[in-house]
């Protein structure tokens, strides 16, 4: 989950530039939708959870606004979020609403959220999937040589063998820090295989 300073803007000290350093800070620099990698660039765009189309009083709301990538950003569009919710990143957990499996989502316990979210954000879309694959593919690779090294411990219990296995473990956990594209995927192949 995203930690969220709930300080308001004012009208005055508004500077687009300084927003998104913030924004950036509090996701590191991930969208907060895909946890695609982001920054200071053309990519990147601020999201207002609450489109300002339908509710202009939020516009400048720091609890409405999430980095997000211009694909994530673009595919939510306009969706009325406070007729049809999705999980916000900043108040949600999304584990409570998604579940992941096979390289796609699937709403958790039949969630109404988890299902808008899957929709409003395409989140199965192949070139998604496709990147997850490739994620599951790289940490299994990983994972058989974690189980590799642990059969070779079992069988001799070195120093030289307990320090192959304990990098091997190291080297999968690695996959998986705060600040890398896709760290909550990672965690979660991890976790499920």
């Amino acid at each position: 989950m995203i930690k969220l300073t709930r300080r308001p803007i004012a009208d005055e000290t508004y500077d687009r530039r300084l927003v998104f350093e913030e924004l950036l800070k509090m996701s590191n620099n991930k969208c907060a939708y895909c946890e695609g990698s982001i920054g200071l660039d053309y990519q990147t765009e601020r999201d207002h959870f609450y489109p300002v189309s339908k509710y202009p009083e939020k516009e400048k709301c720091w609890d409405n606004l999430l980095p997000a990538c211009r694909r994530c950003n673009g595919t939510k569009s306009d969706w009325d979020t406070a007729e049809e919710p999705i999980v916000n990143p900043t108040i949600d957990i999304p584990k409570e609403h998604l579940s992941y499996t096979l390289c796609g989502f699937e709403a958790r316990d039949n969630s109404p959220m988890g299902r808008n979210t899957i929709v409003c954000l395409n989140l199965n879309e192949l070139a998604f999937m496709a990147i997850r694959l490739k994620l599951s593919c790289e940490i299994m690779d990983k994972i058989e040589l974690c189980s590799a090294f642990l059969e070779k411990y079992n069988q001799k219990q070195s120093e030289c063998n307990k320090g192959l296995l304990q990098n091997s473990v190291l080297g999968l956990l690695d996959l998986a820090p705060p600040k890398s594209n896709f760290s909550a995927i990672y965690a979660t192949i991890i976790i499920i295989s």
